[in-house]
């Protein structure tokens, strides 16, 4: 080999060393580009994460807070039903609807009514049944006997 054929070989190398060195940055630089936009998914999938998290967390305190609510309500709806048990026992007729003193009201009021009930029962029973000779046959079996 002569020396003009090894200078070209280096000046050939040497250009298309250059070459290279100027196509490495430009695609490096896309890489970089896509590195970066990689990163800045990967941030937002994050805070996505973290935003879920805190989410679930708030939406799991909220369903403890409702389920102590309604395990008093159930406690105090308990409390108050015994409660409603012992005045009726008290009360053989009790509306719950009233107070205490309104029931016992009302119980001492009910022989009367029973007693009017008995009256106009009574009454109803003297009064003469004129209606066996209807047309439409209804006790017509009673005038057969």
């Amino acid at each position: 080999m002569t020396w003009l054929e090894g200078t070209i070989i280096f000046v050939v190398g040497f250009i298309v060393g250059l070459l290279v060195m100027r196509l490495i940055p430009q695609l490096s630089g896309k890489n970089h580009q896509l590195s970066e936009q990689l990163n800045d998914h990967i941030k937002a999938q994050e805070s996505f994460k973290k935003d879920v998290d805190s989410y679930l967390a708030s939406v799991n305190d909220a369903m403890q807070n409702i389920a102590k609510q309604a395990t008093q309500a159930a406690d105090e709806s308990q409390q108050r039903f015994s409660e409603l048990a012992a005045v009726q026992k008290e009360h053989k007729e009790f509306v719950p609807f009233f107070g205490a003193e309104t029931a016992s009201i009302m119980q001492q009021s009910r022989p009367v009514e029973s007693l009017s009930k008995t009256l106009n029962e009574g009454q109803a029973e003297a009064i003469p049944r004129d209606y066996s000779d209807s047309k439409m046959g209804w006790f017509s079996a009673e005038d057969k006997k």
